[in-house]
């Protein structure tokens, strides 16, 4: 005898359960536990609308026992299930779909005791069909179906969503009457060009370009190149020095600078030091130094060391003189010998 007094699910209150004894579907003739056919229980998870904020409440898993033959099908099998937890196909929709399980009201899982087979997932009738077959192996046949009901969403959730697909299908019908891109261009402002000879054009001189934005400046009509050489191209520069428009142009940005800046101080004497090498290095065309002055003409350096005069006449024609004269001697007369 079932006894179960069970209250309204909007209140979000619990059920209680009183005891519960064995139902049998079907009464049909079977091998298996003494005819009465497939023992199954039935524990079902029920689920409520969405709490409130800081609302609990609890529903304890409704636990129900019936037997069906061993010849039943799945659909058979789940209608016998929910129909025993007080539920019936509009709550509770399903169908079988080239032997799947189709519902999204709720999931099922199966368990066959003193098996390997815990909560595995009952979606097809090939999953029926293995659990059938494990739990006939057993002296008294007996499944555990575990049904778990899903989330129901709250009336807020459900105008939310509705409002979003209304809030979609609107910009969509904005995107198919939008104009075409055509019309756009006709709100477009059109701005002179004004040519400029390209002795006085500047690219990428940020002190050109904050000067050109001062009072006083007109780059419409730029001032003659004699007057304006420091925005030359480099290849134009003529090798003078900056004139009076370089040094106004370096004060009018140096006067709005901020003062709070930090002021960093170069030492350009160590650092000319430091690079002395690497300029030397990168440049290939250094002029070498000039030779040092001769301490020693051809002839002092023959009287000197009392060479004969047959020597001596050799040697001044070379006209050779400097410090080097004996290092040569010395080889000439190495070759001779």
């Amino acid at each position: 005898m079932i006894r179960m007094r069970k209250k309204n699910l909007r209140d979000r209150r619990s059920f209680e359960l009183g005891d519960v004894t064995g139902l049998t579907v079907l009464h049909l003739a079977s091998q298996y536990n003494e005819g009465q056919s497939i023992h199954y229980f039935i524990n079902f998870h029920a689920q409520l609308p969405p709490l409130e904020p800081n609302e609990k409440a609890h529903v304890p898993a409704i636990n129900r026992i019936f037997y069906t033959h061993e010849s039943s099908s799945l659909v058979e099998v789940l209608d016998a299930a929910i129909s025993i937890v007080g539920r019936n196909d509009q709550s509770l929709p399903f169908k079988i779909v080239g032997k799947d399980l189709r519902t999204s009201k709720f999931s099922v899982t199966y368990t066959i005791s003193r098996t390997n087979l815990k909560k595995m997932q009952l979606g097809s009738d090939n999953d029926f069909k293995v659990m059938l077959d494990a739990a006939v192996l057993k002296g008294k046949p007996e499944a555990k179906l575990e049904i778990t009901e899903s989330l129901l969403r709250s009336r807020s959730a459900v105008m939310t969503t509705g409002k979003r697909h209304r809030a979609n299908a609107r910009f969509r019908r904005r995107r198919k009457n939008r104009p075409k891109l055509s019309y756009k261009f006709k709100a477009l402002t059109v701005v002179p060009i004004v040519p400029a000879h390209p002795d006085f054009c500047f690219e990428g001189n940020p002190t050109a370009h904050q000067l050109a934005k001062m009072d006083g400046v007109d780059v419409q009509t730029p001032p003659p190149p004699e007057e304006e050489k420091m925005f030359w191209p480099v290849q134009k520069h003529t090798g003078g020095e900056p004139d009076d428009i370089a040094m106004l142009a370096r004060r009018r940005v140096a006067a709005n600078r901020s003062q709070s800046s930090p002021n960093v101080t170069i030492n350009t004497i160590t650092l000319t030091d430091s690079d002395h090498p690497c300029q030397c290095a990168s440049h290939s065309n250094i002029s070498a130094s000039p030779a040092k002055p001769a301490r020693m003409t051809m002839i002092a350096f023959c009287t000197a060391f009392d060479l004969s005069d047959d020597i001596v006449q050799r040697l001044v024609p070379l006209e050779m003189d400097g410090p080097h004269l004996l290092d040569f001697i010395e080889i000439v007369f190495s070759i001779s010998t």
